[in-house]
């Protein structure tokens, strides 16, 4: 069901709208990686010193900023295809 209604909406919507879709599903897709990092060096207590499964605040600010710029890149891409089968 929810599947048809995007579908709808999708095709419905804006090169500009449906970029910015896609562009907040990248951020929130890396965004719910940082929080599974942060959970997972929580539960594991017992782990050896010299494995480093998450980094400091500027590693987070940096994957997060590297989200949004692949997600912006998406987005280019998307513009130039959208754009592609206007003419076609």
């Amino acid at each position: 069901m929810s599947r048809q209604y995007f579908a709808k909406a999708l095709k419905n919507a804006s090169w500009f709208e449906s970029a910015l879709l896609l562009l907040c599903t990248v951020v929130l897709v890396g965004t719910f990686w940082e929080f599974t990092e942060y959970s997972v060096t929580g539960l594991w207590k017992s782990k050896p010193p010299d494995l480093q499964i998450i980094g400091d605040l500027d590693d987070t600010i940096k994957d997060l900023m590297m989200d949004a710029i692949g997600g912006v890149f998406v987005a280019i891409l998307h513009f130039f295809r959208h754009r592609k089968t206007q003419k076609a």
